[in-house]
This record gives structure tokens, C-alpha cells and sequence, in this order.
């Protein structure tokens, strides 16, 4: 069972899902009123990288093109950034009650 659905279960909020696209500038996604639980995010590009960070954008992680994590994360901001602009990507969160 993924981070997601573990946390769905648990009673956490799911969010609204955000689809967009980003450059190669950090753009805080999501703020969390309540602590986030887990996160899916999809890289939506062709031939392009998503960079994202649960660190408020010390360290940001890459996923390939048409690549994706579902991964715990328990924080208050996700960022991401793109290796060239417009990047398109898809996010879906949950969030503590």
C-alpha cells in the first residue's frame, strides 16, 4: 500500500489535486495549515526534470522525465522547480486533521 493511501486511511485530509508547470526558479506548491502526511508527485514532461524538496529548498531531489514518488512526508511547505521552464507536473497531498 503506498505512503497516499496508508495516510487516507489513517484519517488524513486529502487534498485538491495541483497540476501546473514550473521553471527553474523554487515555487512553493502547497503551504499546509496542519502538518502534510504524504505526497504524490509526477513529473508530466517529456524530456525534462522535476526537482522537489520537503526541506523548505536546501536539498531538493530529482525526478526524470514521466517519473513520479509517492513518499511519507511529514512538513509544512513542499517546493518544486523545473530543470528548464515549464516543467508540468501533478501534485497530490494529504494533510493531518
Amino acid at each position: 500500500m503506498s505512503a497516499y493511501s496508508r495516510s487516507i486511511e489513517a484519517g488524513d485530509k486529502a487534498n485538491a489535486p495541483v497540476s501546473s508547470s514550473v521553471g527553474t526558479s523554487a515555487e512553493i506548491v502547497q503551504t499546509f495549515d496542519k502538518e502534510c502526511r504524504a505526497a504524490i508527485i509526477q513529473n508530466r514532461h517529456a524530456s525534462q526534470n522535476l526537482l522537489f524538496s520537503f526541506d523548505e529548498g536546501v536539498t531538493f531531489e530529482t525526478i526524470g522525465p514521466f517519473g513520479g514518488v509517492n513518499e511519507t512526508f511529514h512538513g509544512k511547505t513542499l517546493r518544486l522547480k523545473g530543470s528548464a521552464a515549464s516543467t508540468t507536473y501533478d501534485v497530490r497531498t494529504t494533510e493531518a486533521q
